[in-house]
């Protein structure tokens, strides 16, 4: 995708490009970020962002290609666009089945979790079962705009040029660029 842009990139001082991505046991993927980034003026100049509904076949590809189209727009407009609204399908559920593998694995589902679970009025119920691989199961009735809420924390566009550092993993890629042009 960034080959036919390349011109545009190097006029804007473009000289990285780095996605990362926020996975929730939950949800697995709950969003893809792209950064464009301008090691010499060491900042962010364009983030895309794209938000992996719970309705979705999980293609990290798909998620890869949106966010970086998200993120040249920005550059090339040099604007916010795509407002994040966390209200969307509120009032609609989707039903996950949560299968704990082994006992570290269910702490830490107790400890960081169900605390959020809880937050956003979610019925969890443990899930009975004969046999199987895995210690527990839990079905969850979650609400569909859970990964936009997640995504909402952060990030208020999909699509934002020169955006302050939000992300623990944008502050890690300005300071490697740091590093690297010291």
């Amino acid at each position: 995708m960034f080959k036919e842009h390349k011109e545009t990139l190097e006029q804007n001082g473009v000289d990285k490009i780095f996605f990362y991505f926020e996975d929730s046991p939950l949800t697995n993927n709950i969003f893809t970020t792209c950064l464009l980034i301008n090691a010499k003026a060491k900042r962010i100049e364009a983030r895309g962002v794209s938000i992996c509904s719970l309705l979705d076949t999980f293609s990290r590809a798909k998620g890869k290609s949106k966010a970086a189209g998200r993120a040249l727009k920005a550059l090339i407009r040099k604007e916010n666009s795509y407002e994040i609204n966390g209200l969307g399908r509120a009032e609609e559920t989707i039903m996950k089945i949560i299968r704990i593998k082994d006992e570290d694995e269910h702490i830490q589902f107790l400890q960081t979790q169900i605390p959020a679970l809880i937050n956003l009025q979610t019925p969890v119920n443990e899930v009975k079962m004969q046999g199987g691989r895995h210690l527990k199961r839990y079905k969850i009735e979650m609400p569909a705009n859970y990964p936009i809420l997640k995504t909402n924390e952060l990030f208020h566009y999909k699509s934002e040029f020169r955006p302050r550092p939000v992300h623990e993993m944008e502050f890690k890629v300005l300071e490697a660029a740091k590093e690297s042009k010291a």
